[in-house]
């Protein structure tokens, strides 16, 4: 079974790190708010219901890999917003 979360980091036993969900969260609003787009907008970029997005910036679920990469395509920074140090460029 894949893991559908984006990995933050790997550490030296290889463990798989993960950004809190509230860091997640609060990434996700301040990127729209950052933009100046609406959830309806925001939830399109993702590809998902607006309900989804509303779970997403309430650190009740999260976006999959797949999903951050649609956005991190169309708005470039995402990326960096949700993990410090990260860029598309880095994968």
């Amino acid at each position: 079974m894949s893991d559908r979360r984006v990995v933050l980091e790997v550490d030296s036993a290889g463990r798989r790190i993960y950004p809190p969900p509230m860091q997640v969260a609060t990434a996700l609003k301040d990127w729209a708010d950052h933009h100046e787009i609406s959830r309806e907008r925001a939830a399109d970029v993702f590809g998902v219901t607006t309900r989804t997005w509303q779970r997403w910036t309430e650190g009740k679920a999260e976006p999959s890999p797949s999903q951050i990469s649609k956005a991190e395509a169309q708005f470039e920074g995402l990326l960096g917003r949700i993990w410090p140090g990260h860029s598309s460029e880095q994968g």
